[in-house]
């Protein structure tokens, strides 16, 4: 009979290096694309602080926005003046639509808020939706505008031109980190299930 001791069957032997490895690799690839995910947590927070000062600097300038916008339209008419009723009302039913479009991009903003506070618990879901909620609000802000004045529409695409490709590009970063981050979470659960498996 052999004196040699047979390492494999130790809890510190050779033999189980390989287990010991595997789920701290994974833990550690988790750890990085946990931290990857930061880039799209950045984003989304840059989304709501840009959409957030959109709505108060809207609502602050609405007033001058809607007198600006009547003198042009009376302009393009060909109308000298108008009733100070008329005005009125007429000014009154923009201040209510622009503060409407105020509170609606400030409710926006909170959403990105939202998605930014749980990116790390559903990677996936907050980015892309991120993403598609992001592109989608820019799309139909545009085309609200252009129904009155297609070059405003296009002034508004290109405002701020920075600040969307670094939000855009922290968004696509935090869905590649995201897919491989949940890739990574299902290859350690699938190990240690199979561990539990081998030693029952």
């Amino acid at each position: 009979m052999s004196n040699i001791p047979d390492y494999s069957s130790e809890p510190g032997g050779l033999g189980s290096l390989h287990d010991q490895a595997s789920p701290s690799l994974g833990s550690l690839k988790q750890h990085a694309q946990s931290k990857n995910l930061r880039s799209a947590r950045v984003a989304l927070v840059v989304a709501c602080i840009v959409l957030a000062l959109m709505a108060v600097a809207n609502y602050l300038t609405a007033e001058k926005q809607i007198d600006d916008e009547i003198k042009k339209e009376l302009k393009h008419l060909g109308v000298g003046a108008m009733e100070q009723k008329e005005v009125k009302l007429a000014k009154e039913g923009m201040m209510r639509v622009m503060g409407l479009l105020c509170l609606g991009i400030g409710f926006i903003s909170l959403v990105f808020l939202i998605l930014a506070i749980l990116v790390y618990r559903y990677p996936l879901f907050c980015t892309v939706g991120g993403l598609i909620f992001y592109i989608g609000f820019n799309l139909i802000l545009a085309f609200l505008i252009a129904i009155n004045d297609a070059g405003s529409a296009v002034a508004f695409l290109v405002s701020g031109f920075i600040w969307k490709i670094i939000i855009l590009v922290g968004l696509f970063k935090g869905i590649q980190s995201a897919v491989a981050f949940q890739r990574e979470r299902r290859e350690t659960e699938n190990f240690h299930d199979s561990q539990l498996q081998t030693d029952v």
